[in-house]
């Protein structure tokens, strides 16, 4: 973490493994410096974790779930992330400043990735359909998820691969990239 005066503080989520891709790994940070990632433990499973401000640490896991990432934070508290299921499939999830997680997919999803959230608690990420197709969205706070695919990106449809190159502004703007079929990037606004 940096400060603004320039800073540079280290820190690991207690638990975090210590070997070849194990350990710490932020994701998000909010305007009260408050910290969500995920760590990897010794056995390489994910888990989510809040940083608040003060250093206190908070470990995430979705109820009953084998991984679990959060991605992402709002001002207000609330996060979204994704996590596993016992059958390995992938979901989005929300989890409410009180605790609540709820889970969210789109109609049709076989794995979803919440990436980002904003000020409001507008959620949006990424979903493969069950042909293999991927394709963004966006969740609403009274939970309607819509289907949004840039004009060109076909079945290819959206991709954060990688990263969280998927952002949402307060006025519920979303920036990404996506592939076209010649496997050609291209920026997109919705």
């Amino acid at each position: 973490m940096r400060a603004t005066n320039g800073t540079i503080a280290t820190f690991n989520v207690p638990g975090a493994g210590t070997g070849n891709h194990q350990g710490t790994v932020p994701s998000y940070i909010n305007t009260s410096g408050v910290i969500t990632g995920i760590y990897r433990d010794a056995r390489s499973v994910y888990h989510g974790f809040v940083r608040a401000a003060n250093g206190t640490m908070t470990k995430l896991d979705y109820p009953g779930a084998l991984a679990t990432a959060t991605t992402c934070i709002n001002d207000s508290g609330t996060i979204a992330g994704w996590y596993r299921d016992t059958n390995g499939l992938q979901h989005g999830f929300v989890r409410s400043t009180t605790g609540t997680f709820t889970s969210l997919d789109p109609p049709s999803a076989h794995q979803t990735n919440a990436w980002t959230i904003n000020t409001a608690g507008v959620i949006a990420g990424i979903y493969t359909d069950t042909s293999g197709g991927n394709h963004g969205f966006v969740r609403a706070t009274n939970g309607t998820i819509t289907t949004c695919n840039p004009p060109g990106s076909g079945n290819v449809g959206v991709l954060v691969p990688g990263g969280f190159e998927m952002t949402i502004n307060t006025a519920g703007r979303i920036a990404g990239y996506f592939l076209d079929s010649g496997s050609v990037f291209h920026g997109y606004l919705r």
